[in-house]
């Protein structure tokens, strides 16, 4: 267990423990979503927003930025040789979102400006 899970548990542990186990790691797994997205998702969001994407093409550009952050808390659940398969997939999958959004055009729209009047 690294030092980041072992925090976030010993954050949540005693929310964990009031509430029981399965309510408990519910709203633990619901904190660490909200976090996640406050620290890391959000900076994301931004510069998708910023490059004009929007519907599935912010969708799955965002699911890409974002697959590491998700993947992180499944070490408790899965087996060490799944958890590393998974995690060499999603760094893939990163490198693939990074490389998609500096390569591929943004779609910024184009300014509007005011007609200009005709003074004679």
């Amino acid at each position: 267990m690294n030092f980041l899970t072992a925090f976030w548990d010993s954050m949540t542990y005693q929310l964990s423990s009031t509430l029981g186990s399965i309510a408990g790691a519910s709203i633990q797994v619901l904190i660490y979503l909200f976090v996640a997205y406050l620290c890391w998702g959000f900076l994301w969001d931004r510069i998708l927003n910023k490059a004009g994407y929007h519907g599935k093409e912010f969708l799955w550009r965002f699911a890409l930025l974002c697959s590491p952050v998700l993947i992180a808390p499944l070490d408790k659940v899965l087996p060490i040789d799944a958890y590393k398969f998974l995690a060499a997939v999603t760094v893939v999958l990163f490198y693939f979102g990074i490389v998609i959004l500096a390569i591929l055009p943004w779609k910024n729209k184009p300014v509007a400006s005011k007609p200009q009047s005709k003074d004679a």
